[in-house]
């Protein structure tokens, strides 16, 4: 069996959030939200095979959380670059190829680890394993003044982690434009093919402090 990489990008500054520090250092249910994270990942993927992409302007919060969550030290902590896309290309040098990785975004705290495990299991066997949801609302097209309403059914709202083959991801980077916004984006325009599966609606990324909120409730229900 491969073995299994993670890597969590958490080098986000926060900027729709109000509080005086990064949305990943605020605290959820007793522990940070990255901490949340990692304490999914670790159930996983060995302390030595997670790499952390972090902004070097919070390298103070990073070694105050050190002190606090000794575990941490054996984590690969690496700079991330000026976009999520270069931070993932700058933790890829730092893989044994080959191996399976998955890609997180730290501030998705309630990841299951079924869902974890499931990504790698399926990237096995595929290459890519992409989670989902299907999108349940109206959706809207606006153009200027103009609203156009969209059949929803032919979306969907992709979600991490997003695993891959670390063949397949590392070439993919190679071929990076810049624009990409997810990983699954990188290795399609690459000229691969993706696979999905079903994610969890309990997977929710928090981007206003309002997910706070949700999130606390969803952890509870962990197992």
């Amino acid at each position: 069996m491969l073995p299994h990489y993670a890597i969590i990008v958490a080098a986000g500054t926060g900027k729709r959030f109000s509080t005086d520090i990064p949305k990943q250092f605020v605290m959820l249910h007793n522990h940070p939200v990255v901490i949340q994270t990692l304490l999914r990942f670790r159930e996983v993927v060995p302390d030595e095979n997670i790499i952390i992409c972090v902004n070097e302007l919070h390298i103070d919060l990073w070694k105050n959380l050190e002190k606090t969550y000794s575990w941490m030290l054996g984590i690969k902590k690496i700079f991330g670059g000026n976009s999520r896309a270069q931070s993932v290309k700058n933790a890829l040098a730092f893989l044994k190829d080959p191996c399976l990785v998955a890609v997180h975004d730290a501030v998705r705290p309630v990841v299951s680890i079924e869902l974890i495990e499931n990504s790698f299991i399926l990237a096995g066997h595929s290459y890519s394993a992409i989670p989902y949801v299907s999108v349940t609302d109206s959706l809207r097209r606006m153009d200027t003044d103009v609203s156009i309403p969209v059949n929803n059914s032919k979306y969907i709202m992709v979600q991490s982690p997003q695993a891959f083959h670390s063949e397949v991801l590392i070439k993919s980077y190679e071929k990076i434009r810049g624009n990409e916004s997810d990983d699954a984006t990188v290795v399609q325009n690459a000229g691969n093919e993706l696979m999905f599966f079903p994610g969890e609606r309990t997977n929710i990324k928090i981007i206003y402090e309002d997910d706070l909120q949700i999130a606390q409730y969803y952890l509870q229900m962990l197992p």
